[in-house]
């Protein structure tokens, strides 16, 4: 039916179609997040989030780059993203509990994302289970998994739960046997909450495939069952559950490496004949006690107990001695029949067999709070025995003592001649210092203050907000930090370049965590890592040779990689064991040195494999990811049109936007539109729409797309235009007709929603002409009345083209969405088939020994719920498949019409004009221009060349260059990379960054340029 009666506002109209084309914001501006946040993203970051994790139609995936990758900007952005996409609404992230505070701050700062963080007092506060009520939750994996806290959190639902340090949630597989730890039994319920999963890791495996496996389990059950599989998955490109890059593979736009080159020396430090006399003192202790242990039922925990002896003699005397004390004080109350020391090795003999293998579970503070329990434990059994004990352990405190009065610690020495020189070569460079022990760290930092050196610290027993502050305190005031473990995880130090391991912990992660914090992104320096180590003893022996190999593969490959990969080279447990073995002296040196040996030979091919980091995806196609950056830059919504749009709409709807300072507006809102965006209150007294503008004011109030506000705003204006008279717009280009704009959805089998579009097409009656919905940014509002003659036959002939737009959709998720079934099939469903088969073999081995007398009722029970399990995943994962590749789109529906109407004749001559002319000049000076006049995109021409020109192309009419505000606005934003080509004839004067370097006169249709302020160079 045709509209009835005169012309429409054609700002309402405008504003209306431009609120709907706000809704489909992600397919002009694919980047929106980037531009909302305060984040500049690398290559490597745009790859995973645009490039893969956005086009998954569920999202299950891992992201396993290297540290320092900015893993957490790639969370955030994906996580805004999904969110902008109307996606997801409920998030929770699982964190370590020392990150909480950090992630907080990080999604806030830099995303302008609020979360609540729920701990145990939250947790009661809000009277249990209710807590989970709140849409955006951070909360610590530790407090998570506890009993209580997991059962309230199974009857919650989530759109996506993010995990960070997701190689936490381990669990073990030893031959038919799956050893499932608490946190993988949260990682578990997690899975089973939310349609979406994030996990976020720079250690996947820990040198453990089966490991990894079990990981990749909690995303998709089943994937990988060879190892061939997965290596083939990285290899192909199609691997559908995580990405990986390594280090070194990590480039910026130009193409050159983000990270530094590093360099790891570990010099020898001997004993001095009084400190070999305490460490022989010492083991000699430790393996007469660990024998006697071998023959009690807490024989572990004993051992233990005796481990942590000789790894504090490897940190410092001081250290040593203090753990000495400690011991022989609860010893000493023992003997006395104290009631608290023997309720504590009670509770010591309950819980350290369940902690042993499991100390990496534990955060710092927990893991000192399970040493002090060990310290008290013994072998005595008799009171004489105690007294023995407790006189040996004086005569080694005594030694210790008189080392530390003499001030004669070795490794104490050898720091202040490396700082010393450190004074000589980099007087001004800071210096982070890490050990294990608090001990330790405590004698550090008193030393080199007496040294004349201003230090600070962090370690485990600081709250998280005061390990930021101690961040802070390092970066702006001190020369020194002193750190324990407390700042290998979520502290960025690349302000410093040089690093002292004062002690090396067994585990290996721990290391190259330690060395992450300064070798990350942002690093500009080398990278210089210093390892104190005591080379005549058994255990530094094992580290002294560890590092000299590692050293040796490093020249050998011309790679400093080695350093990213020690735990997989030689896996966390494997070294452990052998630093274990050494102290206690339960298998010969020479028979540890040989099994080091052939763990990190040089030649071995199983180190070059490692080296080749075969989980990592290597090569990474710039061009594309510089088309992506660029395609974002030219359709930018944000911040010019965000905050333009929402100032017009505001002043229709009553309300207003007045600038107080720099960038800072006074917003003032409709009540009801306020009520709608979640306000009491009608103004907002300051309110950025820049990213930019945020950072300089941080009390601003950030208001851009996907903000309550903008969001309520849009709605409002989408009732402005629809059935009814039709506006009228003029084109300077002298297009006469229609223009028609439809709404389209393509959704798959579950009813999800594969892709959303807004189509417009230009009809004048002799077809439909595609457009892009954003030309209409390129009319000038109003025009001569014009008959609506010709609306019914326009609608029609838009409808087909919406239809084949539409259709085109289709086709293009399709195509995607065979490319990810094809991998599950390859990866999923063939992979079940092995676990499957495997299983069955199982069984029958299993009712093998049942018959012959074997008692393996429970390993066949375990292996049935395991087939079970996979089979009900098998049948799952060829659902889904089919159900999201059931494609279809339904009948486009009609979002607008405008009419359009030809500007002055001698005006449209002119532009045509001026376009043809500058097309000739670009091609004059070797570049390669692309007329884009009409597309709505605020330019003109595209001209490639060694940089990027987007160009306006304009004639004089009556002594002035006309502007649309469109054009303007785009001008702003693309700043020096906008040039405006003024045409007289032949001649062309070229003006780089009109809207910085004119001050042209804005009136209701434009901006006007005096064509006598145009500077008159070329």
């Amino acid at each position: 039916m045709m509209p009835s009666g005169g012309a429409a506002d054609p700002l309402d109209a405008l504003l209306a179609l431009e609120a709907r084309r706000f809704r489909y914001a992600s397919t002009y501006d694919p980047t929106l997040a980037m531009s909302t946040s305060r984040v500049d993203p690398l290559p490597h970051q745009i790859d995973a989030v645009y490039g893969r994790l956005l086009r998954m139609p569920r999202i299950r995936y891992l992201f396993a780059h290297d540290p320092g990758a900015g893993k957490t900007v790639m969370a955030g952005l994906a996580l805004k993203e999904l969110k902008m996409r109307h996606r997801i609404r409920r998030v929770l992230i699982v964190v370590p509990g020392q990150l909480r505070e950090q992630w907080r701050w990080e999604m806030l700062d830099k995303f302008d994302e609020r979360f609540e963080v729920v701990d145990r007092r939250r947790y009661g506060e809000a009277g249990g289970a209710r807590v989970w009520d709140a849409d955006q939750i951070i909360t610590s994996i530790d407090f998570a998994k506890r009993a209580d806290i997991l059962e309230s959190l199974g009857t919650a639902r989530f759109d996506m739960v993010i995990v960070d340090e997701a190689h936490k949630m381990s669990a073990y597989s030893t031959g038919r046997s799956t050893t499932k730890t608490r946190r993988y039994r949260l990682g578990e319920t997690l899975s089973d909450i939310s349609e979406n999963m994030l996990f976020l890791t720079a250690t996947p495996h820990k040198g453990d495939p089966a490991n990894f496996r079990l990981l990749l389990d909690l995303l998709e059950p089943g994937y990988f069952a060879a190892d061939e599989m997965m290596a083939g998955s990285v290899r192909d490109g199609d691997n559908p559950l995580f990405l990986r890059r390594a280090k070194e593979d990590m480039v910026d736009f130009g193409g050159r490496p983000l990270f530094v080159p590093r360099t790891v020396s570990t010099p020898d430090v001997s004993l001095s004949p009084e400190e070999r006399r305490l460490y022989r003192s010492l083991s000699r202790y430790v393996h007469e006690q660990y024998n006697l242990a071998l023959q009690s039922a807490k024989g572990h925990n004993i051992t233990f107990a005796l481990i942590i002896l000789q790894r504090r003699f490897a940190s410092s005397i001081h250290a040593l001695l203090e753990s000495l004390r400690r011991r022989r004080d609860r010893l000493y109350q023992l003997l006395q029949g104290a009631g608290k020391a023997a309720e504590i090795m009670r509770e010591a003999g309950e819980d350290t067999m369940r902690y042993m293998d499991r100390m990496d579970e534990l955060s710092e503070e927990e893991r000192w709070d399970e040493e002090k329990k060990w310290e008290v434990l013994s072998v005595a059994r008799s009171r004489d025995e105690l007294e023995a004990e407790i006189k040996t352990l004086e005569d080694i405190m005594s030694q210790a003592d008189r080392i530390m009065r003499r001030g004669a610690e070795t490794k104490l020495a050898q720091l202040r001649e490396t700082m010393k020189t450190l004074d000589r070569n980099d007087p001004d460079e800071k210096v982070l210092v890490f050990t294990e022990s608090k001990d330790t760290l405590d004698y550090l930092a008193a030393r080199m203050r007496e040294w004349g050196y201003d230090v600070n610290t962090i370690h485990g027993s600081m709250a998280p907000a005061a390990r930021k502050e101690a961040e802070a305190v390092f970066r702006d005031r001190t020369r020194v930090l002193v750190a324990t473990e407390a700042a290998g995880e979520g502290i960025n130090l690349q302000f410093c370049h040089i690093m002292v391991n004062y002690d090396l912990p067994w585990n290996p992660n721990r290391l190259e965590q330690r060395m992450g914090r300064i070798h990350r992104y942002g690093q500009r320096r080398p990278v210089r890592v210093f390892n104190m180590v005591y080379a005549d003893t058994r255990e530094g022996q094992i580290m002294q040779t560890l590092f000299a190999k590692l050293q040796e593969i490093k020249e050998a490959m011309g790679s400093d990689k080695v350093f990213d990969v020690i735990s997989d080279i030689i896996p966390g447990r494997s070294l452990s064991q052998m630093l274990l073995d050494t102290a206690v002296n339960s298998r010969s040196q020479d028979q540890i040195m040989r099994e080091l040996g052939e763990a990190v030979a040089p030649d071995s091919e199983r180190i070059r494999e490692y080296m080749k980091d075969g989980l990592a995806t290597k090569y990474m196609d710039l061009t594309p990811l510089r088309d992506v950056r660029d395609a974002a830059r030219e359709g930018r919504l944000v911040p010019g049109y965000a905050a333009q749009m929402l100032a017009l709409i505001l002043g229709r709807a009553g309300g207003s936007v007045a600038y107080v300072s720099d960038g800072v507006a006074s917003v003032k809102m409709p009540e009801e539109m306020a009520l709608r965006a979640g306000y009491r209150t009608d103004t907002l007294p300051a309110v950025a729409f820049d990213k930019r503008t945020r950072m300089v004011h941080p009390g601003a109030e950030l208001v851009t797309v996907g903000h309550p506000l903008f969001e309520a705003a849009l709605d409002w204006a989408r009732g402005l235009y629809g059935a009814g008279p039709v506006a009228v717009f003029t084109d300077p280009y002298g297009a006469d007709g229609y223009m028609v704009f439809h709404e389209g959805e393509v959704v798959d089998g579950t009813g999800r929603a594969a892709a959303k579009l807004m189509t417009a097409c230009m009809c004048n009656g002799d077809g439909a002409r595609d457009i892009p919905p954003s030309a209409i940014l390129d009319l000038y509002m109003g025009g001569s009345p014009a008959a609506p003659a010709g609306y019914e036959v326009a609608v029609r002939e838009s409808e087909g083209a919406a239809a084949s737009a539409l259709a085109g959709q289709v086709d293009r998720v399709r195509k995607e969405r065979e490319g990810r079934a094809t991998s599950s099939e390859k990866y999923g469903l063939a992979s079940m088939d092995i676990l499957l088969q495997r299983i069955g073999d199982d069984i029958v081995g299993l009712l093998a020994k049942k018959r012959a007398g074997g008692n393996v009722n429970l390993a066949i029970h375990n292996k049935r719920e395991d087939r079970k399990k996979y089979l009900q995943a098998k049948a799952r994962l060829r659902h889904r498949i089919r159900m999201e590749g059931e494609l279809s789109a339904g009948r486009p529906t009609l979002a607008g019409v405008v009419r359009v109407v030809p500007g002055p004749a001698e005006e449209v001559r002119a532009r045509l004009r001026a376009l043809d002319a500058a097309m000739r000049f670009e091609t004059g000076r070797g570049a390669s221009p692309r007329d884009v006049h009409g597309s709505g995109r605020g330019f003109d021409i595209v001209s490639e060349g060694p940089e990027p020109r987007y160009i306006l192309a304009r004639p004089v009419m009556n002594g002035y260059v006309r502007i649309t505000p469109n054009e303007w606005l785009r001008a702003a934003m693309l700043a020096g990379l906008c040039h405006l080509y003024v045409a007289d004839g032949d001649t062309v004067l070229a003006v780089q960054n009109p809207a910085g370097a004119l001050s042209p006169e804005a009136r209701a249709d434009g901006y006007y340029v005096d064509a006598g302020t145009i500077p008159t160079g070329r």
